[in-house]
């Protein structure tokens, strides 16, 4: 039964009623698109109890319930659990009627867990409490439009009274601010005793404007003498709607009914104390929202069921809302400035200007044509891009053909695919002596003769290399061309792939080295019978040093002197040091420079083993830099080393039995030092090395220094003499090579 009524009322709001203002269906509208099965966080018995006094179709009661509805649904209700009843008790005011309405309501809601109750009006109210005892007991009553008993506490209900908000103040203040200069106020008011009430409250407000003001109203009238009154008022005439139950007759109306035919049909400015006759002729007022009220009292009920307010803090009252609104349209009619209504004035109905009302279409037309000029913008410069792009093109590739044009060596652009020369060059008509013409279209190959200087089938290496250069490597090699008059020609080629749209392309350079090759083999050949001169010369220089070392050997086995005998072994080792820097020259692959590391590795070994140091037991240590020389310095180096180093073995140790540290390394500037240690006696007392008193040491420093700009320092003591040659990596050779034979 409820299930049917809840979508009874819902099925009933949705319709376009001509009683509904649009407002209401809207919100309807809104309610009614809820999923109907949706859950609020209450349990699913838990329903909310609507009851109204009168029956289907008041538009107030509608506004108020769409209010309610739409706010409960947006919170999460279902509106199968919203249970409205209609009551209908004016048209049905037989109390056997009201006990069986009661016994079945009671029937449906006693077993029910009714969250809240909202009641609209008196009479819903008065049956409420005298036939619903038990029914949602001790939930929150929020009562609209009604008077609650005295001793409404002690029901068992929670009553919160929406209070009646009737500015009639505030209504009549603002028909004297918009229409000052009229005096006549027709007061439209029924005839119960609630409207007589009202009516009181709105003559006395008019007493207070002062005198000059007419006060008319319409008690002991029937409804068509109010609306003979309204339809013809007098001059200077301001209406006012109040609340309107009953005609003079006795018979019940609908007070929005009254209200809307009132405003429709006065021919002088009518007020309002509610929104709804606003739009419908009336001019406007301070007046109750209808879907406000229902919304305040749905926002009450939406906290209790989400547990954000209990329902015992509830106030006993709560002011219903109000507003001040204008009709735009009949404030026109009747002369009003709109645009210079106050501020605080909520102006309603009024048509939307051509912005408001074509903004959509200006801003969806202003869309396209921004939309249609950045196409348009873009495509110009696309257009602008492309032609750049395209002159840029033709002058890059006017640079590319001038460039291979002037290029200086013959290039021919090869495809692969058809193994036919796609372009060719100035310099490549001279090189094969044939004309452009003839050389597109020609096969590359008709130009090799079998024989190429790699050794390789000419097919082969051919493909090969067209491989490697299709794959993006760079390929060079020499090839041997047999032009038109059949002479044949060495070039250097040079294959690269060209980036080419949808095709393999090889580009092809020749450079003919005929000439150069030919350079090339005289120079080779010149240069093997100068090696082989060179070689012959070391040779002979070789051989005649060792002849003089064998000659002063046998002389100085002839010589029966001593110290006659160990001079010329002494000149043997000289030459010996000489010799041994021809030998590494002969055996050397540079013969401009040999290696000292290893030249004085020998050449200790060689002095090592001279018939003068036979019978000592002298050890080398060696610690030596790999360093290049060059050969002009080579022998003067191999003469200081040798008497330094022999100096050591000779006089060192006279026991004959010791170490020689012997260490060659770079120094600062691209220089070298030689150092010649030993632990032995060191110089005798009062020695004077630089008083060249013997043939080495003069040899040591007119060569080492004089020569070789080098410098040669001698550190002497008990515990050994060391002797220290820094010279530069190249020599002085400021010497006079002829100081030391003198």
């Amino acid at each position: 039964m409820e299930g049917s009524r809840s979508v009874s009322f819902v099925s009933r709001v949705s319709l376009s009623r001509a009683c509904l203002s649009l407002l209401a269906a809207a919100m309807l509208a809104t309610w009614i698109a809820a999923p109907i099965g949706a859950q609020p966080g209450s349990p699913n018995d838990v329903g909310i109890l609507v009851l109204t006094s009168y029956g289907e179709g008041r538009p107030g009661i509608l506004s108020v319930l769409s209010g309610f509805g739409s706010v409960l649904v947006d919170s999460g209700l279902s509106i199968e659990n919203l249970y409205i009843e209609d009551l209908d008790l004016q048209r049905n005011p037989d109390p056997a009627y009201q006990d069986q309405l009661a016994s079945l309501l009671r029937h449906k809601y006693l077993s029910r867990r009714i969250a809240a109750v909202y009641i609209l009006e008196q009479p819903a109210l008065d049956f409420f409490m005298s036939r619903l005892k038990g029914v949602a007991k001790g939930a929150p009553v929020i009562v609209a439009r009604a008077l609650l008993p005295p001793d409404a506490g002690k029901s068992g209900w929670h009553f919160v009274s929406q209070l009646e908000s009737y500015d009639l103040r505030g209504t009549i203040a603002l028909a004297v601010r918009l229409f000052p200069t009229r005096w006549r106020f027709i007061l439209v008011s029924g005839n119960s005793e609630s409207d007589k009430a009202v009516l009181a409250s709105a003559e006395a407000i008019t007493r207070e404007l002062g005198p000059g003001k007419e006060v008319t109203d319409t008690l002991g009238m029937t409804l068509a003498e109010v609306d003979s009154l309204v339809e013809a008022p007098p001059e200077g005439s301001l209406i006012f709607i109040l609340p309107y139950d009953l005609d003079a007759s006795g018979r019940s109306t609908v007070q929005m009914e009254v209200a809307y035919s009132v405003a429709a049909e006065a021919k002088a400015p009518v007020f309002t104390l509610w929104d709804n006759p606003v739009g419908r002729g009336a001019i406007g007022g301070s007046v109750t929202e209808f879907t406000g009220v229902g919304r305040q009292a749905g926002s009450l009920v939406a906290d209790i069921l989400a547990g954000k307010t209990d329902a015992s803090t509830l106030p006993a009252s709560i002011p219903g809302p109000l507003a001040l609104k204008v009709d735009w349209k009949a404030a026109r009619r009747w002369g009003l400035s709109t645009w210079r209504l106050p501020s605080d004035i909520e102006l309603v109905g009024k048509p939307p200007s051509l912005w408001q009302a074509y903004r959509g279409f200006v801003i969806a037309i202003a869309i396209l044509l921004a939309a249609q000029s950045a196409l348009i913008a873009l495509l110009l410069i696309q257009r602008r891009r492309r032609l750049r792009a395209q002159r840029e093109l033709a002058d890059s590739e006017s640079r590319f053909r001038s460039l291979v044009e002037q290029a200086p060596e013959a290039i021919l652009v090869f495809d692969p695919a058809s193994s036919r020369i796609a372009e060719a060059n100035r310099m490549a008509e001279e090189l094969f002596g044939l004309g452009r013409e003839r050389l597109i279209g020609s096969d590359p190959r008709f130009f090799y003769p079998g024989k190429q200087p790699d050794g390789l089938p000419l097919e082969e290496s051919f493909a090969a290399n067209i491989a490697r250069a299709l794959s993006g490597e760079t390929v060079a090699f020499k090839r041997a061309l047999m032009n038109e008059n059949g002479s044949e020609i060495v070039c250097e080629v040079r294959l690269a792939r060209l980036p080419s749209n949808g095709r393999s392309l090889v580009r092809a350079s020749f450079i003919d080295v005929s000439e150069r090759e030919a350079a090339e083999q005289t120079i080779r050949a010149a240069l093997k019978e100068k090696g082989a001169l060179l070689s012959e010369v070391f040779h002979r220089t070789r051989n005649n040093m060792q002849v003089i070392m064998s000659l002063l050997s046998f002389q100085a086995r002839a010589t029966k002197g001593e110290e006659a005998a160990e001079l010329l072994q002494k000149s043997i080792d000289r030459i010996a040091a000489l010799a041994l820097v021809q030998t590494k020259l002969y055996d050397a692959p540079n013969l401009s420079e040999i290696d000292l590391s290893e030249y004085l590795s020998e050449l200790v070994a060689s002095i090592a083993e001279s018939p003068l140091f036979s019978g000592r037991q002298v050890l080398p240590l060696l610690r030596v830099e790999s360093s290049p020389v060059n050969i002009d310095m080579a022998a003067d180096l191999g003469i200081v080393f040798n008497e330094l180093v022999s100096n050591a073995f000779e006089h060192a140790y006279p026991e004959g039995a010791g170490e020689v540290a012997i260490a060659l390394a770079k120094g600062e500037g691209g220089g070298f030092e030689l150092s010649v240690s030993d632990r032995g006696v060191g110089f005798p007392p009062g020695y004077d090395p630089r008083s060249r008193s013997s043939l080495g040491m003069q040899l040591v420093y007119e060569i080492g220094e004089t020569k070789l700009g080098g410098k040669v320092n001698f550190e002497s003591s008990d515990r050994g003499l060391t002797a220290r040659f820094v010279f530069p990596g190249s020599g002085k050779r400021e010497g006079n090579s002829r100081a030391f034979l003198e």
